[in-house]
């Protein structure tokens, strides 16, 4: 049954069980059963990092068009960068970061979206320690999020757009 939900096989009363390509039927949950052999499939880090730059784009561009002063939500956003300037170690580091676009995605006011990053989230958080070895310096990472956050704030979507690209592209240029 589990087999079936994630899209791998398909079970018929009468007819068995029959194997399915998981690449057309399974869903964004597989990513985690995929990391552990990311070692050798190092295209799939890459695609995660590459579909984290779009999505984050994104994110940025939807938070900057319809946050219209969430102060909470932009008060929510400075307290985690506040955290950038204080957390020892990459790990750390990038589970911060990943927060912080957790953080914008609520912004957007996009459920599917939300749903979608915290889909992925939970899927590579064990392999925290092998992605943070891509994370950015503690520097960018704080630059980037105080620079981030003044675009929300005037609600420049170009500007998120750019900004969140500029930075997203560092850790996929990385894999």
């Amino acid at each position: 049954k589990k087999l079936e939900h994630l899209g791998l096989v398909r079970i018929r009363q009468g007819d068995g069980t029959r194997v399915q390509n998981f690449m057309e039927t399974g869903g964004i949950e597989l990513v985690q059963h995929l990391l552990p052999l990311a070692g050798g499939k190092p295209e799939l880090i890459r695609d995660l990092l590459e579909f984290r730059r779009i999505f984050g784009r994104e994110l940025a561009r939807l938070a900057a068009a319809r946050m219209g002063g969430d102060k909470e939500g932009l008060a929510k956003l400075r307290a985690l960068a506040d955290r950038a300037d204080t957390v020892a170690g990459a790990g750390e580091l990038f589970e911060l970061d990943f927060d912080f676009y957790v953080a914008v995605a609520q912004l957007s006011g996009n459920q599917v979206m939300l749903l979608l990053i915290n889909t992925v989230r939970d899927g590579v958080r064990n392999f925290m320690p092998l992605l943070a070895n891509l994370a950015a310096p503690q520097d960018a990472v704080r630059k980037h999020h105080r620079e981030l956050i003044a675009a929300l704030e005037a609600g420049d979507v170009a500007a998120a757009g750019r900004i969140a690209d500029e930075y997203l592209r560092m850790g996929a240029e990385l894999a």
